[in-house]
């Protein structure tokens, strides 16, 4: 699997024997410079002075805002303009920041973001795996007509469809139990009208952010090492 070695790795391992600005320890930086990543881990893989940074861009890539908002506060509770979709999350711990120690490509990329950036953090995977995900949330959304009689069709709890709200002209929000009557034909119609309602419903985290989801995503960070010296480091954007 790729990594990424900052100056920090080479500090870890050639302060002991070297000055770091000699002319020895640079011409012991640049061979290790002038190595496979396959030698560089035969010769340190086990050695703990040292970390390693891998690009991981798949499992987080995905929108998943109910993630972010566990992750680091994002979009917690609401979408966009602060529209309420919800009661929110416990996020794993409060923003951090990047890490002092983290690599100079990663110190690029967040530069290349700039003020695109926002809600820097880091936590390991040992945090993830110990987090409670059994807690519950209430989510909050605006359903339509056929949406809601999908749901009492296939006796679901949640919808698959919904937003944080909708407006225009041909929209008419009713009450829950209107919209019921609107289904069963006991509620006057206005053929112009599209009819939409206000729902709730409660999940765990782990259904919230999708149960299948969080399994790969744990399973992949595992094959890099011990949960606790593995680090996820992100951010978001704008």
């Amino acid at each position: 699997m790729p990594f990424v070695l900052s100056d920090w790795w080479y500090e870890s391992i050639l302060d002991e024997d070297y000055e770091y600005d000699s002319t020895e320890c640079q011409e012991q930086i640049k061979e290790l410079k002038n190595m496979s990543q396959e030698e560089i881990l035969k010769r340190y893989g086990d050695d703990s002075r040292v970390c390693w940074e891998c690009p991981f861009d798949r499992a987080l890539a995905d929108r998943n805002y109910c993630f972010f908002a566990i992750l680091a506060d994002v979009r917690n509770g609401r979408g966009f303009a602060g529209i309420s979709t919800g009661d929110g999350f416990n996020p794993i711990a409060e923003v951090r920041g990047l890490p002092e120690d983290v690599s100079m490509e990663i110190k690029r990329e967040n530069d290349y973001w700039s003020c695109d950036a926002h809600s820097h953090s880091y936590f390991t995977l040992k945090e993830l795996l110990e987090y409670d995900w059994e807690q519950k949330t209430i989510h909050r959304g605006i359903i339509d007509e056929r949406e809601y009689a999908r749901m009492l069709a296939t006796k679901s709890i949640s919808p698959m469809y919904w937003a944080g709200t909708t407006y225009g002209p041909n929209i008419k929000r009713i009450f829950l139990a209107d919209m019921l009557d609107l289904i069963n034909g006991k509620f006057q119609r206005d053929p112009n009208k599209r009819y939409v309602t206000e729902f709730e419903w409660g999940e765990t985290y782990r259904e919230a952010v999708g149960a299948d989801y969080l399994e790969e995503l744990c399973t992949e960070l595992a094959q890099y090492g011990k949960p606790e010296d593995v680090r996820i480091v992100f951010w978001f954007d704008n």
